[in-house]
């Protein structure tokens, strides 16, 4: 049984109905599967049942709408909650806060912006096979910095960059790069250099906030929620906006807010 393309058929039939009510049944009969299978598959797979998995997809979709300035109560409708109440609920148990505070402590407003480029210097920092974060975004919350050599004492002054690399020709596994922009002639040692280029981004910037929802643990789920939005919705419904894959996607880090750097043509 090839369980990774039963997995794929699942959660793209999730993603493709967001404003149904899809059940576990539903899925289990599109697989052709027994409702126990496909749930045994999915827990282990994802760490939580079906039913759950659906509402944080809805949920994170959710979110990045909202960010970006939709009406809350269209966006419940559109990921198939037929009370507002439920999902502000739902939205509260997921992100700690109401969809309202939400959006007030996290706006987004995607721009188009012509970049130089950049150089960094940082850890190329390889990612275990079973690490249950690998290959996610803000990766940098799983990573222990204490094992690895610190900044230079100027660097804190600079933007940090988050960003995947060198995919394996055979299994697309990457390692994870995250270090600080700077125009020094050499990297310090134990340090790495990696060059961004230039060129045209769509840039969503996600200030840090404060208050309820916004706290440290929750900075990844929201940056997770951000990219998923963008790649599963933003995109799909701007079709003349097509990703540059000759360059690379990265999170630049600033003294309050995060952007999601993404290159386009």
């Amino acid at each position: 049984m090839n369980y990774n393309s039963l997995v794929s058929k699942c959660t793209e039939y999730i993603k493709s109905h967001m404003a149904s009510e899809i059940t576990a049944q539903e899925l289990a009969d599109l697989c052709g599967y027994s409702l126990y299978h496909l749930s045994s598959v999915f827990r282990a797979c994802f760490g939580c049942s079906i039913g759950r998995y659906i509402t944080e997809e809805k949920l994170r979709l959710a979110a990045g709408r909202i960010q970006e300035g939709q009406k809350i109560t269209e966006v419940a409708m559109d990921v198939g909650f037929d009370t507002g109440s439920g999902f502000t609920k739902a939205f509260r148990r997921q992100f700690g806060c109401s969809p309202k505070e939400y959006r007030r402590q996290h706006p987004v407003r995607p721009e188009f912006v012509k970049r130089s480029g950049y150089k960094v210097y940082g850890y190329v920092i390889p990612v275990e096979e079973d690490h249950e974060q690998a290959g996610k975004p803000a990766f940098w919350s799983q990573v222990n910095f204490r094992d690895l050599p610190s900044y230079p004492a100027d660097a804190a002054d600079y933007a940090e960059i988050g960003v995947w690399i060198n995919p394996d020709a055979l299994t697309g596994k990457m390692e994870y790069f995250f270090g600080y922009i700077t125009s020094d002639p050499r990297p310090a040692e134990g340090f790495r250099q990696i060059v961004l280029p230039g060129g045209d981004y769509v840039v969503f910037r996600l200030p840090y906030g404060t208050g309820e929802g916004s706290g440290p643990d929750a900075l990844p789920v929201r940056i997770q929620a951000l990219w998923q939005y963008i790649f599963g919705d933003w995109f799909s419904s701007r079709q003349s906006v097509l990703f540059d894959e000759k360059r690379l996607c990265f999170e630049k880090y600033g003294a309050d807010h995060v952007e999601i750097c993404v290159p386009v043509t």
